[in-house]
């Protein structure tokens, strides 16, 4: 009977395979055969629906997917899923297809060739029925560019490039249904711009662009939508302005913009549902921030932390706030606070680390902000261009480029990690 499904796998061992039809049976029809030459043909006359590699030790302790450097699809027309059907492959340098059309009835590409660390170039394929592309392409080191593939009605796109250092430009993808962003394209170093992907329906952008550190500019995407924002794009990302992004709905900010310290001036974003602020903007070179709205803000463990060129911020409704460790700790250059509300505190400990320069609160007021009960401060006069040294000596230690260069050597060594 005539193969309707034919894969030929080039390996060192023994690949150990499971093909499954409809209803995840197990194909008794299916034939392994050793062509004597290093591949291996995998056939079957079923309708096929699914097939895999399992991972278990070879007799030379060796994984059949580690064994594997080349796989050839010849025909595979009735498969719904390749949920980790080629997962880490790690040392497959080309995969094959018979066509563009192949694959056009898959719904989940999940893990599909996650870990393939040596995979050159990935062919175009038929992606018209994915939902599901989570992790597809997770840590496949060797890409270097990827075809313009039909995700129009995939929903989640977790992870799916994670880790694709080697990608220097991205394709104008449907991503219009997708509501998961997640970790998308952590750790894309190599990506210099960014196409204007629709985010329209993203709720979850948690650590997206994160570690892009190539990134010399960002466009205005949809995030209206967008909740989760932790650590979005952090990483010392290349920016050197951000865009007026809507954020509003925006309940984690943990880390958002954390190490992008080729921005001097950052933007006055709505970040009024805002509830975990913490490290926010920490680890950063600009001077100021504008009069944020953290209204709502509960959590403020090092919102402005390692800020080593900061002189001054304006006075924050942080009413709500229950948590201000580190608040505004390793700022040297920080002398004047316009406000800030600790009332609600429960956690404080070294809110003021290393601010040798900070006049306004002075020293005894930063003790009551930052001790039991905490502190309504608001600064009564203003943050002037230059500070005076209080009669308590707040300021009397200055603050030199020495020390600032110091501190600096230091971070440097820890975002390099």
């Amino acid at each position: 009977m005539a193969s309707r499904f034919k894969v030929i796998v080039t390996t060192t061992v023994e690949p150990i395979v499971q093909v499954t039809t409809a209803g995840n049976i197990v194909d008794t029809a299916m034939t392994k055969v050793d062509n004597k030459d290093g591949t291996w043909t995998i056939e079957s006359p079923s309708h096929v629906t699914y097939f895999g590699f399992y991972l278990p030790k070879t007799p030379g302790n060796k994984q059949s997917a580690e064994a594997v450097t080349k796989v050839e699809i010849v025909a595979a027309p009735d498969l719904t899923s390749l949920e980790s059907s080629f997962v880490n492959f790690i040392n497959m340098t080309d995969f094959v297809v018979p066509g563009p059309d192949i694959f056009k009835h898959v719904t989940t590409f999940e893990d599909a060739w996650a870990d393939c660390h040596k995979l050159k170039s990935m062919p175009m394929i038929n992606t018209s029925s994915a939902v599901n592309i989570l992790q597809a392409w997770q840590e496949c080191h060797e890409l270097t560019s990827f075809p313009l593939i039909d995700t129009s009605k995939a929903t989640t796109v977790r992870n799916a490039w994670w880790g694709c250092g080697k990608l220097t430009s991205f394709p104008l993808i449907d991503t219009s249904k997708v509501t998961d962003f997640f970790g998308t394209w952590y750790l894309c170093s190599g990506l210099v711009h960014f196409p204007l992907i629709d985010t329209s329906s993203g709720t979850n952008l948690a650590y997206t662009w994160e570690d892009c550190t190539a990134l010399v500019d960002f466009p205005l995407v949809d995030t209206s939508q967008g909740i989760n924002f932790e650590d979005a794009w952090s990483g010392d990302v290349g920016l050197t302005a951000f865009p007026m992004l809507d954020v509003s709905k925006g309940k984690n900010f943990h880390q958002t913009w954390s190490q992008i310290r080729g921005i001097k001036t950052f933007p006055l974003l709505d970040v009024s549902s805002g509830t975990d602020f913490g490290e926010t903007w920490g680890y950063n070179f600009f001077k100021t921030v504008p009069k944020f709205d953290l209204s709502n803000g509960t959590d403020f463990t090092g919102t402005f932390s390692n800020c080593i060129y900061m002189t001054s911020l304006p006075e924050f409704d942080t009413s709500k706030g229950t948590e201000f460790s580190n608040f505004v700790g390793d700022c040297p250059s920080l002398k004047c606070m316009g406000g800030v509300d600790t009332t609600g505190s429960v956690y404080s400990t070294d809110m003021f680390k290393n601010t040798p320069n900070l006049c306004r609160p002075s020293l005894h007021e930063q003790a009551l902000i930052a001790g039991t009960g905490g502190l309504a401060y608001v600064n009564e006069l203003y943050c002037p261009t230059t500070v005076r040294h209080s009669d308590e000596g707040a300021c009397s230690v200055a603050v030199g480029s020495d020390y600032i260069d110091d501190i600096k050597s230091g971070l440097d060594k820890v975002w390099k990690k």
